[in-house]
């Protein structure tokens, strides 16, 4: 009876658990020709998609059984995440200035930009679940990210520091400078490992 009991509580979790994404996991494959890239979709039950290479200007994110992929995509600005079915879920954060260089997940978040031009957080399932109300923020490292407030021109030079948790509550904020919060909360940059 226990084993039974044990067995309905695995199934209920598993079920809670892969019904927190509604969308189609697939795999991202490149190919490239002598003029283009072209990718395709490859979803789990083997359903492909051939994405139109006039759209889908490149992606440098290479995903494996993924809810979304990043691409530039003509006509759109910066960087945007696509589900299976070619629906843009939203921009994702550019990590390097003036060069293509996308967020990608770090401790199942992804940097995004709000319309307002503000910094949130997406999960893997392409969910947005931390609104973009940031100037500046970093990656998360051991569940922690800093932020920064009132940044000109949304540079990483801030009058102000502090950080958030996974969820996004803000555990300090303040007049400290990038360095004393790092050093606080022991954050390592690795995205750049």
């Amino acid at each position: 009876m226990k084993n039974i009991i044990f067995c309905f509580f695995i199934l209920f979790l598993f079920t809670k658990v892969s019904a927190q994404c509604n969308l189609e996991k697939f795999t991202l494959i490149r190919s490239d020709t002598i003029t283009s890239e072209k990718y395709t979709l490859v979803a789990e039950d083997g359903i492909i998609k051939k994405l139109d290479p006039n759209k889908y200007i490149v992606s440098l994110s290479y995903h494996e059984n993924s809810y979304f992929a990043t691409f530039l995509i003509k006509e759109k600005k910066g960087w945007n995440v696509i589900d299976f079915n070619e629906n843009i879920l939203f921009e994702v954060y550019n990590t390097i200035s003036n060069e293509p260089w996308p967020d990608y997940l770090i401790e199942n978040r992804i940097r995004i930009i709000g319309k307002n031009k503000k910094i949130g957080f997406a999960n893997e399932c392409g969910k947005i679940i931390i609104k973009p109300i940031f100037d500046y923020v970093t990656s998360f490292n051991n569940g922690y990210a800093i932020i920064g407030k009132k940044c000109p021109d949304s540079s990483s030079k801030c009058n102000q520091y502090g950080y958030i948790n996974k969820n996004g509550k803000i555990i300090k904020i303040g007049n400290y400078t990038f360095n004393q919060i790092q050093k606080e909360i022991n954050w390592k940059d690795i995205s750049q490992d």
